[in-house]
């Protein structure tokens, strides 16, 4: 047996081979009709799950757009609030830095926007305040609220106050500084001691004058004098 002759006997297909090749060859429309099938089953199966997750994508974008939505007129209001508000308003975050504040506070703060997240520590003050900073402190370590009473550069008094900021879960996230015009209050209190005291004044001064005339006329006249009229006019009732 030469090399050729054992080439060509090592490449003849098995009896395994050549029965499957037979079966593939056998093939029946029937048999090609239902794999085909069975392919488009599992095709239209994968088409209606990719359109279930889209129509839930749809839905839940949907939402979250009608909350962004919300979210930002909320924002919105709370920005126009506080800035026609005529409270001057500052909101400290946990390390005392500036978050928000309302234009009301230019009489007592140098603040613009570019002073967002600088320490409450190191802006120019307008007002004379040494409790403040440990006012603040204080309510951020669960302090309720510290009040005192502040006068600014302009001569505007203001009650200032330090509240803690709570989050949703009650949880002190910062501190929010008002400050409350009680200018027009002060104006009115001092008015009114004026006039008291002038009123005193006044009296006294009638009282001091009264003295000083019956010293000048003597006791007895005064007597007489009180005595006559309270006899005329006595006597003009009963007429």
């Amino acid at each position: 047996m030469n090399k050729k002759q054992s080439i060509r006997r090592k490449s003849k297909p098995t009896h395994k081979e050549r029965v499957g090749s037979t079966h593939r060859a056998k093939k029946t429309p029937l048999h090609r009709s239902l794999e085909a099938g069975s392919s488009e089953s599992k095709s239209a199966s994968t088409i209606q799950s990719l359109k279930t997750v889209k129509a839930r994508l749809s839905a839940e974008n949907s939402r979250l757009r009608a909350n962004l939505k919300k979210l930002n007129e909320t924002v919105h209001d709370l920005g126009s609030l506080l800035s026609s508000t005529e409270i001057a308003v500052v909101l400290l975050d946990t390390h005392l830095r500036v978050r928000r504040f309302t234009p009301a506070v230019s009489d007592l703060l140098q603040l613009s926007l570019s002073d967002t997240n600088r320490p409450l520590n190191s802006l120019r003050r307008k007002f004379a305040d040494r409790n403040l900073m440990a006012d603040v402190r204080a309510v951020l370590k669960n302090v309720d609220s510290l009040e005192s009473e502040v006068v600014s550069e302009s001569g505007r008094a203001y009650v200032r106050r330090a509240l803690p900021y709570r989050s949703s879960g009650n949880r002190i996230d910062g501190v929010v500084l008002t400050f409350i015009d009680i200018t027009r209050l002060k104006l009115a209190e001092t008015a009114l001691r004026t006039s008291e005291e002038r009123h005193r004044d006044s009296h006294s001064r009638s009282g001091r004058a009264f003295r000083n005339l019956v010293d000048q006329c003597g006791t007895d006249h005064w007597v007489r004098s009180i005595r006559s009229a309270g006899a005329t006019f006595g006597t003009n009732l009963h007429r």
